[in-house]
């Protein structure tokens, strides 16, 4: 059906990691109840303060402090993220980067790149998650083949016919998020 060719870089890999962590059913359970543990533990300790040892102050602090945990959790999850990625990244690459060039037909979508390649039946693609530089074809749980949006016009073609065949299939391959 189509062909076109991208270079895949480090971002690109830190972009879906990203994007993972906040979309993707594998890492935002895990988040979403790392953020609820966190958040709780503050208000458990103020229930403790106030109840047992009648000290409201500490149980008002303890209450703000949870409450910073609660609203500061996805920048501080999508910082730690990038920060280590990006320390990753400057020992070694993050996955296959350099010239890719993606194909895509009635049963499969694939890609070659130097030294290897990989493709997907169609019915292996859970969901396809698009950003503004970016299209995932999501595979697993936290797995995903990667199209940055720069390739061009065949990135948006792609991602239609895409969508039609996760469309056209038993919504079994699709993961409903906190779910396995």
């Amino acid at each position: 059906m189509g062909w076109f060719g991208f270079v895949l870089t480090n971002d690109d890999y830190v972009a879906f990691t990203r994007h993972a962590y906040s979309e993707l059913p594998g890492y935002s359970a895990i988040n979403r109840r790392a953020r609820i543990g966190m958040a709780l533990l503050p208000l458990v300790f103020a229930v403790v303060f106030l109840v047992l040892l009648d000290d409201p102050l500490t149980a008002i602090v303890g209450v703000a402090f949870a409450t910073m945990v609660w609203f500061g959790w996805p920048w501080a999850v999508r910082h730690s993220v990038t920060t280590q990625l990006r320390q990753v990244a400057t020992v070694g690459d993050l996955g296959y980067v350099g010239p890719v060039r993606l194909g895509w037909d009635a049963n499969r979508v694939w890609q070659d790149f130097a030294g290897g390649g990989c493709y997907a039946d169609w019915s292996r693609i859970r969901q396809v998650d698009e950003t503004p530089d970016h299209l995932f074809l999501v595979l697993g749980e936290t797995d995903a083949m990667i199209v940055p949006r720069r390739a061009g016009a065949g990135v948006d073609a792609l991602a239609a016919f895409a969508r039609t065949q996760v469309a056209m299939r038993p919504p079994l391959g699709r993961v409903a998020p906190g779910r396995r």
